[in-house]
């Protein structure tokens, strides 16, 4: 059973083939669980940044894709600003799939940003990333929970995992909680 409140950062980890995607996926509303239960409040707007992320963005410049997801969300966020706090100023132009690893991992966090999602689910958020951009990626992080969005990430990093709310080992099938830190303590 896993419970995920407004504005708490949980952190699942596991070997891999342990689930943790398929997990993700279902939380994401993607597909459907095997067995078990998944009951996510009905106007919880989600967004899922997968482990590679690439593949689900359109053709254009970064820019472009933002201003095209911000449009679509009704974002009245000044995509200059986003551009600027995700360290992606200096790559606007440059078209989506010329970007690095950690580039595109930036901008799939932006798109989330942008979308205004309560819910925002990432796999190996950290996979590709300089010690600058995972010094930017935190700071997102804190800013997302701040504006009141949930985050569930799955994660092999449990050095990374422990500055999340809660950590949950995934293993069998089943959640373990392994690490919950009080918020108020």
């Amino acid at each position: 059973s896993l419970s995920i409140n407004l504005g708490e950062a949980i952190a699942i980890v596991g070997r891999n083939g342990s689930g943790k995607t398929t997990l993700l996926k279902v939380l994401s509303k993607i597909i459907k669980p095997g067995r078990g239960r998944v009951s996510i409040e009905r106007d919880t707007r989600i967004f899922l940044v997968p482990q590679n992320p690439i593949y689900w963005f359109p053709n254009g410049s970064v820019k472009n894709v933002l201003e095209s997801l911000a449009k679509r969300y009704r974002s009245r966020e000044s995509i200059n600003n986003v551009l600027e706090m995700f360290n992606l100023i200096d790559k606007q132009d440059r078209d989506v799939y010329s970007l690095s690893i950690g580039e595109t991992r930036m901008l799939s966090l932006a798109l989330a940003y942008v979308s205004k999602a309560n819910l925002i689910i990432i796999d190996e958020p950290t996979l590709g990333m300089d010690c600058r951009s995972m010094k930017t990626f935190v700071n997102i992080i804190n800013t997302l929970l701040e504006n009141g969005s949930s985050i569930v990430i799955a994660t092999h990093d449990l050095d990374f995992a422990r500055l999340f709310d809660s950590v949950y080992l995934l293993e069998e099938g089943r959640l373990i909680d392994i690490e919950s830190h009080d918020k108020d303590g």
